[in-house]
């Protein structure tokens, strides 16, 4: 017996191709080989805010004046970019962070600082006031060595840790991923 020609082989394809449901095809020609799973980030704008507390262990962050939304954007090289409204992102928050606080940093700015500083947490609890424009997050800050101003042109040597901030003005929490 001799073997199929391509062509054969083709029409013989094409014909159980053709004879599928179109529920079937959809889910041949969408699944792929292996999982794709997309990794996700997300950035929270604010007017301003206040981080209190006894200690760098036992914070509560609040941002006033929220935007309406959060947006997300995806890790490359998925090319992704949304606003996801923060009801949205609240009421998801528990499944997407289960057992796994995100870490995120907060980028802010002092009335008596000329560039940006940053402060780096872990964040729980997360209680979002529609009405009010408010977030507040329980929150533990991740110690470093040195905290640097943005202005990477300095000489590096003379930066201190700087202090847990009491107030601040505009930021931006940047909450890191998830995956999905």
């Amino acid at each position: 017996m001799s073997r199929p020609s391509v062509r054969q082989f083709t029409l013989v394809f094409l014909l159980v191709l053709a004879s599928a449901s179109p529920l079937t095809m959809a889910k041949i020609i969408n699944s792929p080989a292996a999982p794709v799973y997309v990794s996700w980030l997300f950035v929270e704008d604010a007017a301003g805010g206040t981080i209190t507390g006894p200690d760098d262990q036992h914070l509560k962050l609040k941002l006033n004046k929220v935007r309406k939304y959060i947006t997300e954007f995806t890790d490359r090289p998925n090319r992704q970019a949304y606003a996801m409204p923060n009801a949205d992102f609240f009421t998801a928050w528990p499944q997407m962070f289960a057992g796994d606080p995100p870490n995120a940093v907060l980028s802010y700015s002092l009335p008596s600082q000329s560039q940006p500083l940053n402060i780096v947490l872990t964040l729980t609890n997360p209680q979002y006031d529609a009405i009010k424009r408010t977030v507040s997050y329980d929150a533990v800050r991740i110690l470093q060595a040195t905290d640097i101003p943005l202005d990477m042109n300095q000489d590096l040597a003379p930066f201190q840790r700087h202090k847990t901030p009491y107030k601040f003005g505009k930021s931006a929490l940047f909450i890191d991923s998830i995956v999905w």
